[in-house]
């Protein structure tokens, strides 16, 4: 497929698409599993199945232009059916045991669904989602792993990675913002659980998941408002839990902030003068149970070094600092982007469209 150069956001080229033996499966997996229900598939729904499936082959063959891929049809269209068979196609074909697959979801309760729908195996695929939901995290490969250390590593050795893009944005991204360095994503090649006791090393395998695809509820950016008051209160926290450093940072920013009423000033890089040790988690340290504690660790962690809009508001003697953050780290493109009401969050932001005009 190509992108018209000259236009902001992309339509690809639909027309005539040359397929090949892996997206010509896919194609006839959708077109079988929708006329099953007495679907009457129209030609642009015909035409939309090619793109997907061609950009899904695309990425396998590592040919896929760097960028977002964005499938943009109504709810109950046969996005998800797309989806599906995209994957039971990948993990049909023996040869195409190398090609990592991650999909990111919105909700839990997807997670289960697309296994069963997927057919999928239990050494086909892992789940790794919060730690507050153990039954998830224990299912697939990493419930046949028998020790500790190898169900940590058991997701790089499934096929399937499923986890939420929750966990993208405002787990993985407190540490790293680019794909490149999140070696959560490394497949390492499918492993038996005997094989994986043996390894058990959780390392970078220096092979990224090639096929990345995103369930629905695609935000490009995430708006991140944070009051000074909030701010002096994180900064006092700092300072009772050891990191007097770290404090000080933040109330100078603070007073000359006050003093000078700047528009726009950059926030401190607060956390370089802290002395959690390697190992600690900080985020739990600092929150404890409180998740309001948490999610102001999480936006303070991603605003330091980050420039910021000062609104002073005067009916309420309040000021705020507001800035945004991506949803998705850098690099991550590739990425295929199932999402009914994406066309207008991506709007202006370069996507691939995969659905004819």
């Amino acid at each position: 497929m190509t992108a018209a150069a000259t236009k902001p956001n992309t339509k690809a080229d639909l027309s005539t698409p040359t397929l090949g033996d892996l997206a010509l499966r896919i194609v006839a997996n959708v077109v079988r599993e929708m006329t099953r229900y007495g679907r009457t598939l129209r030609d642009e729904d015909l035409i939309s199945i090619r793109a997907v499936a061609g950009t899904v082959e695309a990425m396998v063959c590592g040919t896929a232009k760097v960028v977002l891929y964005l499938s943009t049809q109504p709810t109950g269209w046969g996005k998800t059916a797309i989806l599906v068979a995209a994957v039971r196609a990948i993990l049909a074909d023996l040869a195409l045991a190398h090609i990592g697959i991650v999909i990111l979801v919105n909700t839990l309760e997807q997670i289960p669904v697309l296994i069963e729908r997927m057919k999928l195996k239990e050494e086909d695929y892992a789940v790794r989602v919060g730690t507050g939901e153990p039954d998830l995290n224990e299912m697939g490969l990493t419930g046949l792993c028998r020790t500790n250390g190898a169900k940590k590593v058991a997701h790089h050795y499934a096929q399937v990675l499923f986890t939420t893009q929750q966990k993208l944005s405002k787990g993985l991204m407190l540490h790293k913002r680019d794909f490149n360095d999140m070696t959560f994503f490394d497949y390492c090649g499918r492993a038996a659980p005997a094989e994986i006791e043996v390894l058990k090393k959780d390392r970078s395998c220096g092979s990224k998941r090639q096929v990345r695809l995103w369930d629905e509820a695609y935000l490009p950016i995430d708006p991140v408002t944070i009051g000074f008051d909030e701010i002096a209160w994180f900064a006092g926290r700092l300072e009772y839990l050891g990191h007097p450093e770290g404090a000080k940072e933040l109330k100078d920013w603070l007073q000359s902030v006050a003093d000078g009423s700047p528009l726009y000033d950059t926030v401190p890089r607060w956390f370089i003068w802290t002395t959690w040790k390697d190992g600690d988690d900080p985020i739990a340290v600092f929150a404890e149970d409180d998740e309001r504690a948490r999610t102001l660790f999480e936006a303070m962690y991603y605003l330091q070094g980050q420039s910021v809009r000062i609104l002073r508001q005067d009916y309420n003697n309040k000021t705020l600092a507001i800035s945004y953050r991506r949803s998705i780290p850098h690099n991550i493109e590739p990425l295929l982007i199932f999402d009914a009401g994406g066309g207008q969050a991506l709007d202006g932001l370069h996507p691939v469209w995969l659905t004819p005009a």
